[in-house]
């Protein structure tokens, strides 16, 4: 990379004309910021490479805005950044290291991304040797191009590569490291839990210990995966019996990972079941929950269900146990009353999802878990246009037919509001009233659907 008159050097940084504060690029080409000023309107001014360089420190996420004959100038205005010295002297060990160490030329971009998301979130001055080298990484790969060593510190190139690791680590220690961080990570992030529940903030410096943690287990997760390479999914039987185990001595549960958003506060992102999953989640800025009982996150992520939150293969794993345990629930409570018992696999996705948002509401797991199984199983089903999976289901249910005979008459159908909105009057437990009033929902739906000689598409199957 050059050095040669940098400092002559003109940045140009254009505005979006409607958010004056919102960069829209980060250019050394005079005609694309001509352009920008001319024929799009956006307000473009003149800075120094160093200047440019403290707009993104400030904001670094604004690299993706930066064109690719630009970056190398921008990233020698961080050292004349660094060279001003800027770190005071009199602020806590937090503000005066980087928090994060010191960075392989060859780290893979998902390690990149973690790594600078916590810059991010946590900056001080003492990043910005860091921050430069991970934006090289992320412009690299922007660009198609390999990895310029030079714009890393001596301290780094110095350090072993990614690849140096993976061949020199005895195997299993990447995984001896994991295990005793993730013993630490549970101490830090169960004082953190007591301390906010006690209604104290948490420390800048309690948030950057535990979100540190996180980073580096998911580094050397991808690192002991890299060495080992095993197979990227559990064999789903095995899996399967484990997780039934699990259920039934009443450890089965997920890993809710959260985001912090300024609207709603804390919201559930996604569950996953896999602690190594959850470690990887966590590198991306986001928190994890503690293992959490499936009944109590179907609770906590209303109105969403489970197969919003979940991937794929953790769906299928979570409903073969809840089916498996609705199973044993039908053996043992007495009486079983079940909100929606029988759900057949052709109900139209209308009421499927009605119902499913009338069952979460009310939701009761010693009954509702094999109903809620299957109604989440059709609307994914539905959305996806794919068949449902029957072996959720009840043979009740997979054997309904929720098709309308051609010869019920119109008058049946209205006699049977009538009869159910009577029941209603005089029903005073809230679930049953629920279950009652969605009942005449889908009669009303039946009705208006006869009327009009609607043919209905098969959902599940």
């Amino acid at each position: 990379m050059t050095t040669q008159n940098n400092a002559d050097q003109t940045v140009y940084i254009s505005y979006q004309s409607n958010q004056p504060d919102k960069v829209a690029l980060i250019t050394t080409d005079s005609d694309k910021a001509s352009l920008q000023e001319m024929v799009l309107g956006f307000p473009t001014h003149k800075t120094i490479p160093m200047l440019a360089a403290v707009t993104l420190y400030q904001k670094p996420n604004l690299y993706h805005l930066i064109d690719a004959d630009t970056w190398g100038t921008v990233a020698q205005g961080f050292d004349e950044f660094q060279a001003k010295g800027i770190i005071n002297e009199q602020a806590s060990e937090h503000d005066r290291e980087p928090v994060v160490g010191p960075t392989p030329t060859d780290l893979p971009l998902n390690a990149t991304k973690a790594r600078f998301r916590l810059i991010q979130d946590f900056q001080n001055p003492a990043n910005i040797p860091r921050q430069k080298e991970l934006t090289e990484i992320l412009m690299a790969d922007k660009e198609g191009r390999p990895v310029n060593q030079e714009v890393f510190s001596e301290e780094s190139r110095q350090q072993p590569t990614w690849a140096q690791q993976i061949a020199t680590t005895e195997p299993g220690e990447f995984q001896t490291r994991s295990r005793y961080l993730s013993r630490l990570y549970q101490q830090v992030h169960q004082s953190n839990e007591a301390t906010l529940r006690s209604g104290k903030n948490l420390s800048a410096e309690s948030a950057l210990q535990a979100r540190q943690l996180l980073v580096a287990m998911m580094e050397l997760n991808h690192l002991h995966t890299q060495q080992t390479n095993p197979l990227t999914t559990e064999d789903l039987a095995k899996h399967h019996e484990r997780t039934r185990f699990e259920e039934s001595e009443g450890l089965f549960g997920g890993y809710p990972i959260y985001r912090e958003t300024a609207s709603e506060g804390r919201v559930v992102e996604a569950i996953v079941l896999d602690w190594t999953k959850a470690i990887n989640r966590g590198g991306e800025g986001l928190s994890i929950g503690t293992k959490t009982p499936i009944s109590d996150l179907i609770s906590e992520i209303k109105p969403h269900r489970l197969t919003d939150k979940m991937s794929d293969t953790d769906w299928k794993i979570t409903a073969s146990a809840m089916r498996d345990v609705a199973q044993e629930y039908r053996r043992t409570n007495a009486p079983f009353s079940p909100m929606f018992p029988v759900n057949s696999p052709d109900l139209p996705l209308q009421l499927v999802s009605d119902r499913l948002d009338t069952l979460i509401d009310h939701f009761d797991p010693e009954h509702d878990l094999g109903a809620y199984v299957e109604l989440c199983e059709l609307e994914c089903a539905c959305l996806h246009q794919c068949p449902a999976d029957g072996n959720l289901f009840t043979s009740a249910s997979w054997d309904e037919s929720w098709q309308i005979p051609d010869d019920v008459p119109i008058e049946v159908l209205e006699k049977q509001i009538d009869r159910i909105v009577k029941d209603n009057l005089a029903t005073t437990d809230p679930r049953e009233l629920a279950r009652q009033q969605q009942l005449v929902r889908e009669t009303e739906y039946t009705l208006e659907n006869v009327r009009n000689d609607t043919s209905f598409s098969l959902a599940g199957r």
